[in-house]
């Protein structure tokens, strides 16, 4: 991600093959990379996207899902602030934000070291059926909200999103 960010981060676009971790099986994914910087009277920022194309045959896969949240983290945490979009992830930062994601990547990559996520700082209400396998799996879930994220930590320390705390009470109603 490092390289590929540096390549392109004042504009551009990058396509970066993610070989399996297995080194027998070949390709894992197909990331592509865009940055845009959007400059117009009264806006300024610089665009993302990240697209990840796992192949076929790990389309859906855990495996393929780390990845995904490995090169989120790496980009921008929270990796729960990206829009979705099927395979297709964007996030919108100030303008140079891309350059100063280059600095702090070196400085990762230097110490060897994983990027950090940044968890969600709401608790939300969503259905429990299943909620312990998706935790387990990475997989998002819908909140009462309509926010889709991902459960990964213990939500009683969190404080409770007030969307959902007032869907909850509508429902209890």
């Amino acid at each position: 991600m490092l390289d590929a960010l540096r390549e392109i981060q004042s504009g551009g676009s990058t396509r970066i093959d993610i070989p399996h971790p297995r080194s027998d099986e070949g390709r894992l994914a197909r990331l592509t990379l865009i940055v845009t910087p959007v400059r117009e009277p009264g806006y300024e920022a610089d665009e993302i996207e990240l697209e990840v194309v796992p192949l076929a045959a790990y389309a859906g896969s855990s495996l393929s899902w780390q990845l995904t949240v490995r090169a989120l983290i790496s980009l921008s945490p929270p990796e729960q602030g990206w829009d979705r979009c099927k395979n297709s992830y964007t996030n919108i930062a100030e303008p140079g934000a891309w350059t100063i994601c280059v600095a702090e990547l070196e400085k990762i990559v230097t110490a060897h070291e994983l990027a950090e996520s940044e968890p969600g700082r709401h608790s939300h209400y969503t259905h429990r059926e299943h909620l312990a396998g998706n935790t387990i799996e990475g997989h998002a879930v819908r909140a009462l909200c309509g926010a889709f994220f991902v459960p990964t930590q213990n939500h009683e320390r969190l404080p409770l999103w007030p969307p959902c705390q007032e869907r909850f009470v509508e429902l209890a109603d």
